[in-house]
């Protein structure tokens, strides 16, 4: 690691001035909401329809003529509610957003299906080319207050669509398969909420390297959930949760098996002041233990938050949280004891109207990030385990504007500066295999502007989003951050044509990439387009076909030297009984 850079103990004061003007800004708006929320309790009869609330388990209110915000007074769990779907196999988190989602298996949509009755079976199979057979099994039963859901899938892909180096296309992967397992159960009264989820990923698949040969890339995330939410009275509800998350990877060249076991523990609570005004506190504690063949390490972390979601203040409505990150690691590359952080993070984002059609919001946010171990090790097929990856910490700043020119058409503008201190980035191994490593990066700054559009029409039956997103990167010493593309672009269409058909065209643009912090060497750019096209019989028959194809300067290429099939095709039969 480089020494951290003279300009940013420079800023040492300004920040301290920073996180005082957050904390009594946060203080004030927070007496300005206790002192207002009692005196606003009762809704006038004679206002406008639009600007009633609505004390419904999800509504969409709007507060002072502001902007509609939907307050969840009760969380669902169940499958088969409305705006449920249950055919969807893992509750997806969110990825970084410059690595592309893999066109290995995966990339087909899930089906996601609403269930009419108190029990459905549904099995999806589909095969392409080049080659790939895939299948998904699913059962749900429902017994009174209670659902239960299993799931089984497996995935294998032959050496016809599994990577191959770019500079030898004999060296690639003899096969690739990918098995998912889920069971959840939930239970559901008037007061209580209680959802119980254990799924389990696998991947079954090599490393290439220059020299021809194969190491074993086996890895499998097992994960349990459990979410209870309690209403003690009307205006009082509490929630407690508890995440286990175990990774297994098998190490290239020495073939050992290395790991992490990350637990997370939440206790939250959620106070109405009054019917419109929730204030929710509570705590997280969080714990990871990770080893490679090098190092060890541990760490702990525990989190102390207030926030309130709908403070009005004269046309804003803000969004003001003020949270407390205890933070303690211990690795065994150092061999001293643990070593302890206290972050003090204060986040304010306020939302106002523009006449009837515009909706305005800025703010700032602070943000304390841990590794994440499906992100980086269950999505990146070829990053190896770092168990002592730094926390990241950022300043956001960021102003949108969203503009509605018909009721179901909205463009949207929005301007973003970011500091982050240990960004994670992802570092080349130099040894017999092609592999990274993910590293965090001292200091970057990140600004851009990222604008699009999402609509409907023809009665909904046309669906489209567009959205393009524009960075610039300031390191020290001008370096680069590996595999993040100064732009991007997405775009989706959907269109539910009579008969059962369905046509659909999803887009991706992606800008260049270097591939090390420094050097000239980049990957180009490339535009994939995904058609598809889909038939219903009735409801509980469909056949599908789907496929993708590359246009770009060079091999279709995620990681260096991997390289993908420019082109796939795949047709599939979804049934369900």
């Amino acid at each position: 690691m480089r020494d951290r850079p003279q300009n940013l103990r420079s800023k040492t004061s300004h920040k301290i001035f920073v996180y005082l003007l957050f904390c009594i800004l946060f203080v004030g708006f927070l007496t300005l909401a206790l002192a207002n929320s009692y005196s606003q309790e009762e809704i006038k009869e004679d206002e406008d329809d639009e600007d009633k609330i609505m004390d419904l388990p999800t509504v969409n209110i709007e507060i002072l003529d502001t902007t509609q915000l939907k307050i969840p007074k009760e969380k669902f769990h169940s499958f088969t509610k409305p705006d449920s779907r249950i055919y969807t196999p893992l509750k997806r988190k969110e990825r970084p957003w410059y690595l592309p989602p893999t066109s290995l298996p995966g990339k087909l949509s899930d089906t996601k299906e609403e269930s009419e009755r108190d029990f459905l079976v549904s099995i999806k199979a589909y095969s392409g080319v080049p080659v790939v057979l895939s299948y998904q099994m699913l059962f749900f039963r429902g017994f009174g207050n209670a659902e239960a859901l299993v799931e089984a899938g497996r995935t294998s892909l032959r050496k016809e669509r599994t990577p191959e180096m770019v500079s030898n296309e004999n060296n690639n992967l003899e096969e690739f398969n990918i098995d998912k397992l889920r069971g959840a159960i939930t239970y559901q009264t008037e007061n209580t909420n209680l959802k119980v989820d254990v799924n389990y990923k696998a991947k079954d698949m090599a490393y290439l390297s220059n020299t021809g040969a194969n190491y074993e890339n086996d890895r499998s995330i097992a994960n349990a959930y459990l979410d209870l939410d309690q209403k003690l009275s009307d205006n009082f509800d509490a929630s407690i949760n508890l995440d286990i998350t175990n990774l297994q990877m098998t190490e290239p060249v020495t073939s050992d098996s290395h790991g992490a076991l990350d637990i997370k523990a939440g206790l939250g609570f959620s106070a109405l002041l009054s019917k419109s005004n929730p204030i929710e506190m509570g705590g997280d504690i969080s714990y990871l233990d990770g080893e490679n063949e090098n190092e060890e390490a541990q760490e702990a972390t525990v989190k102390l938050y207030v926030r309130d979601q709908y403070i009005r203040f004269l046309i804003f409505v803000l969004s003001a949280e003020l949270n407390l990150l205890f933070d303690a690691r211990k690795g065994s590359e150092n061999g001293e004891g643990w070593e302890p952080d206290i972050y003090l993070n204060p986040n304010l984002i306020f939302t106002s109207r523009l006449g009837r059609n515009a909706i305005l919001k800025f703010g700032v946010e602070r943000n304390v990030i841990r590794q994440n171990l499906r992100d980086l090790y269950i999505q990146n097929n070829y990053m190896r385990l770092n168990p002592s990856l730094s926390l990241e910490r950022s300043w956001d700043i960021k102003a949108s504007l969203q503009y509605r020119i018909t009721r179901k058409f909205a463009i949207t503008a929005e301007a973003f500066d970011r500091e982050v201190d240990d960004l994670v980035i992802f570092e080349n191994i130099q040894d017999d295999t092609l592999s990274w490593k993910p590293i965090s990066l001292e200091s970057s700054r990140i600004y851009g502007f990222k604008a699009g559009w999402e609509g409907s029409a023809f009665g909904d039956r046309l669906k489209h989003n567009v959205e393009y997103i524009q960075e610039f990167h300031q390191q020290e010493n001008d370096i680069n951050i590996p595999y993040r593309p100064n732009n991007k672009g997405l775009l989706g269409f959907t269109y539910e044509a009579p008969l059962g058909l369905e046509f659909s065209v999803d887009g991706e643009f992606w800008g260049i990439r270097y591939t090390e912090l420094n050097g000239e060497e980049t990957l180009p750019g490339y535009f994939l387009v995904k058609p598809g096209i889909s038939k219903s019989f009735g409801k509980y028959a469909k056949v599908f076909a789907s496929s993708q194809f590359y246009f770009g300067e060079d091999k279709y290429q995620i990681w260096k030297e991997y390289g993908l099939p420019d082109w796939m095709i795949d047709l599939g039969l979804v049934l369900k009984f």
